[in-house]
């Protein structure tokens, strides 16, 4: 969540994410909810290919249709099983999306194949209401746009091969009008749905900043007091469950009333900025860093023992007494350095890093005091 989400974000022609990176995440975000519809998906339409198997069967009109649409129908049918089975297997949402493609183009092409075998039975009204069924299926089960605009641009061009076989004595004013209609609607529909997808990943977006604002220091960036105690108690959890070793710093600047007094809250500000950026590049990748609040910061440092901390910390004093910061020269920072106890609550992990810290400006300041 450290990571600035960034401003022009969508396409406006496929409506994913500009940021694959981010379009993952979105995915990622929304997988569950996305599986769960491909099952009613996968059942609605076994079930209108169920009716059809059953209707063309019990026909009795002596065609050879029943012999080739029953087979049809029933790869079908054990395509959607199939299905069935597998979908609660599928871990992430390009697979989901390759699998739910490949049925709805099969659907697609079995539905328009036994439309061409019996053109001249079924009337062309059926084959256009059929192609507006489909395109509104592909564009609102949740799929990757351009999957589904591909699907309808397949379906469209199905739907002129069979239209143009049955509907030969048709009127040309009806047959475009019948065009027109069909047309306008797929195309009515992927304009909303491309539309769909911009708002809900641009609703994405607004959450993940709302989501950063909850857990970062407004000035610093940084985690912030919230963020920080749920990390704490995790590890603490993690501390206890494993034996795993975590050490935890409490420091501030040492008079730093008189730095915004003489100065003005605007260096005080600076200082705190050049401080954050001199810690950022002195910890590592896994330790966390806070603003505790005002100028008083704090260090988780996860698997790490005391002495490996103190070593880490003790450059940090040095590093923060020695910079230069703008107006006021030299400031400096004291800590309170503690290494966990097993059992040890998170409060009262906090409370023994407070105490060293009291201890350190008691004993001069720009010190660290520890305790194991």
């Amino acid at each position: 969540m450290d990571r600035q989400v960034p401003g022009r974000h969508t396409s406006v022609w496929t409506g994913e994410f500009r940021d694959e990176k981010l379009e993952k995440e979105y995915h990622h975000a929304h997988f569950y909810k996305v599986r769960s519809s491909v099952r009613p998906l996968v059942i609605f339409l076994a079930s209108i290919f169920s009716v059809v198997a059953i209707f063309e069967l019990f026909s009795g009109n002596g065609s050879i249709f029943p012999f080739i649409s029953i087979p049809l129908c029933g790869l079908f049918l054990a395509a959607s099983f199939l299905i069935i089975l597998k979908v609660s297997t599928v871990g992430d949402f390009y697979s989901l999306s390759t699998m739910l493609t490949a049925y709805e183009l099969l659907s697609v092409s079995v539905f328009f194949y036994l439309a061409y075998i019996t053109a001249d039975t079924y009337h062309y009204a059926v084959i256009g209401l059929g192609v507006i069924c489909y395109s509104f299926m592909f564009f609102i089960i949740p799929n990757r746009w351009l999957y589904a605009a591909g699907l309808s641009s397949f379906t469209i061009l199905a739907y002129f091969i069979v239209f143009y076989k049955s509907a030969q004595e048709m009127s040309i004013q009806n047959q475009v009008i019948g065009n027109i209609f069909v047309l306008s609607g797929t195309a009515l529909v992927a304009a909303i749905s491309l539309q769909s997808a911009i708002d809900q990943r641009n609703q994405y977006i607004g959450n993940l900043r709302l989501l950063q604002l909850s857990l970062t220091d407004p000035l610093t960036g940084i985690a912030n007091r919230g963020r920080f105690n749920d990390s704490l108690q995790s590890w603490v959890k993690c501390a206890n469950e494993y034996n795993v070793s975590i050490s935890l710093v409490l420091f501030d600047f040492d008079d730093f009333k008189r730095v915004n007094d003489t100065y003005g809250h605007l260096i005080g500000d600076q200082v705190i900025l050049q401080t954050v950026n001199i810690v950022d590049d002195a910890i590592r990748h896994r330790d966390l860093f806070a603003r505790w609040g005002g100028e008083e910061f704090t260090l988780l440092f996860p698997d790490t023992q005391l002495d490996e901390a103190m070593e880490i910390v003790e450059r940090l004093r040095r590093t923060i007494s020695a910079n230069h910061y703008v107006k006021c020269g030299h400031v400096t920072a004291s800590f309170g350095l503690v290494q966990y106890r097993k059992g040890e609550s998170p409060d009262a992990f906090m409370d023994r890093a407070d105490r060293m810290l009291y201890t350190a400006k008691a004993d001069g300041k720009n010190c660290i005091r520890a305790a194991g």
